[in-house]
């Protein structure tokens, strides 16, 4: 049998879990920044978000920091066989009993019949659970890319240029007003693989102090663009500018590169 190492426990991967968690949480409770008011409250609300916005990048950045390698520890019928535990079966309980909620509440109509059962999931996943599709995805994908741990420079090229598909050619294609062209991508390492990617190259790579305090100064210049130029532009055109909103986009990009190395 294949002797399976153990896997040394890092400190700063809890804390940016607990951080994560508590961000999730204080931007599920101040709401997404939107409508747009121009009131001191809007600002304050846009202020929360901006700062916590950070939180699910760093999810997939800790995937990869704790995943990537995990043919070192065990097989790769564990490795689904404890991913399904850990997040697909408490995904489908809560689902579930959401949905069992909300008929009882009578927010969503039951039709006492399988088809009507099976009607009602896709409505439930898609109305909900957008970002778990995005997770399912990854979790596929990291057998593949794990085989690729040892090639940094490989690593490295895949972020680059995901990065440049997906974080940067999107908000030039919106500030030059040119048709954003969706063939233009690196499917490679599309979407949140590009965290996936990141989170495994930041947590295996030495840094020297000036590089991790440049990495800390563009994150929080990140959430800095971020935030004035949507109360800045939102203000100016009476209502809300989405021009560096989005998961992918290259401020959120930097702050979660910024706050991982901080933690770290």
């Amino acid at each position: 049998m294949r002797k399976i190492n153990q896997k040394e426990h890092y400190f700063y991967i809890d804390i940016l879990r607990i951080l994560a968690c508590l961000c999730v949480i204080y931007m599920q409770c101040n709401r997404i920044a939107d409508p747009y008011t121009d009131t001191s409250v809007y600002r304050q609300r846009m202020f929360v978000e901006t700062i916590a916005y950070w939180a699910v990048p760093v999810f997939f950045m800790i995937s990869g920091a704790t995943l990537f390698d995990y043919r070192e520890r065990y097989q790769t019928g564990a490795y689904f066989k404890k991913r399904f535990l850990k997040t697909g079966l408490p995904f489908i309980t809560w689902t579930l009993i959401n949905l069992v909620i909300k008929v009882a509440l009578g927010q969503m109509e039951f039709r006492p019949s399988l088809s009507g059962m099976i009607d009602l999931l896709p409505i439930q996943l898609r109305n909900r659970y957008t970002g778990f599709h995005s997770a399912i995805m990854m979790y596929l994908c990291i057998p593949v890319l794990s085989l690729l741990k040892d090639y940094k420079q490989i690593l490295a090229y895949m972020t680059a240029m995901a990065f440049l598909a997906y974080s940067v050619y999107p908000v030039c294609c919106t500030f030059l007003g040119i048709s954003f062209n969706g063939n233009i991508q690196f499917p490679v390492a599309g979407g949140y693989l590009l965290y996936v990617i990141l989170g495994y190259l930041l947590s295996t790579t030495d840094m020297s102090k000036k590089t991790r305090m440049f990495l800390c100064i563009l994150g929080a210049t990140g959430a800095g663009i971020r935030y004035i130029s949507t109360v800045a532009w939102s203000t100016n055109s009476s209502g809300l500018n989405h021009a560096f909103w989005g998961y992918l986009s290259f401020p959120t990009v930097f702050l979660a590169v910024g706050v991982f190395v901080a933690v770290k």
